[in-house]
């Protein structure tokens, strides 16, 4: 017979993939309204809040695969919402620029996404809703607290590889 806590632990598990396969839902929607891909659509905004130093760091922060991003940015330049500029007269060096067309489709995105959350802000009361902002901060910041015990335990030690039992999927 299963305890509260680990009854408890199952019923935020169930919700919790529930609202972010919601949340992907609605992400893919707002974006597909575009022509984009939900990779597109993330790197538009990642780079419009940030400076990728090479396509390594890119695939990094949007955690897809490095080969992808020059598929991600060749889909966006072909779009005309994205420009390269060699840097140095050298190729091998580019950066990346939101286009005018770039930043006027992402404010179209923004828009559609902070409506959908207006519209959903708008269902609860005031109080309630406050409640419910001040309640998912916390859970974030005890979701960060046991993402950084993950990253500490699955650190090497002294060459060796030491195992955790938490796992970044369970988030």
């Amino acid at each position: 017979m299963m305890n509260q806590l680990t009854s408890q632990a199952h019923e935020i598990a169930t919700v919790m993939k529930a609202l972010v396969e919601c949340c992907t839902d609605r992400e893919a929607t707002g974006f597909s309204q575009f022509g984009l891909t939900v990779a597109e659509g993330r790197f538009l905004q990642a780079l419009s809040e940030q400076h990728f130093s090479s396509p390594s760091a890119a695939a990094q922060i949007l955690s897809v695969a490095r080969s992808r991003i020059t598929q991600i940015v060749n889909g966006l330049v072909n779009k005309g919402l994205i420009q390269r500029s060699e840097l140095k007269g050298d190729r091998r060096f580019q950066s990346l620029h939101l286009t005018d067309k770039g930043h006027e489709t992402l404010c179209h995105i923004t828009d559609y996404l902070e409506d959908v959350h207006v519209r959903l802000l708008s269902s609860f009361e005031g109080d309630k809703r406050q409640a419910l902002i001040q309640d998912l901060n916390l859970l974030k910041e005890k979701i960060d607290i046991i993402r950084q015990e993950i990253d500490n335990a699955a650190r090497p030690t002294s060459g060796t590889q030491k195992e955790g039992n938490l796992n970044y999927a369970d988030f």
